[in-house]
């Protein structure tokens, strides 16, 4: 990893996860578990990128993904995530644009 912010957050999820592993539990489980992660990372240029995980009715685990932006005014307002979706016109092997300051790496 590269980005020192990342690899602490990286690492104190993996200390959340061995802590939860390594505890007693209670009367009603046998270890802890979580419920929800809401993750929310900024880059400099004010985009935010919102996870929010949870698990479904069947147990499985899903999630959804947000894309927060300043317009000129400097008010937050969501990107739609369509617009962030790399499709290939039939006719035209050019990638759609993506909105200004959008970082897709």
């Amino acid at each position: 990893m590269y980005n020192a912010l990342i690899k602490r957050a990286v690492n104190t999820f993996k200390k959340f996860d061995e802590g939860m592993m390594n505890s007693e539990g209670s009367t009603e489980m046998d270890k802890p578990s979580l419920k929800h992660i809401k993750m929310m990372i900024t880059a400099d240029d004010d985009t935010s990128f919102i996870f929010d995980l949870d698990y479904d009715e069947k147990g499985d685990t899903k999630g959804a993904f947000t894309v927060l932006q300043k317009d000129a005014e400097g008010n937050v307002k969501q990107v739609p995530l369509e617009n962030l979706k790399k499709s290939k016109d039939e006719s035209n092997e050019e990638d759609t644009e993506v909105p200004k300051g959008i970082l897709l790496n």
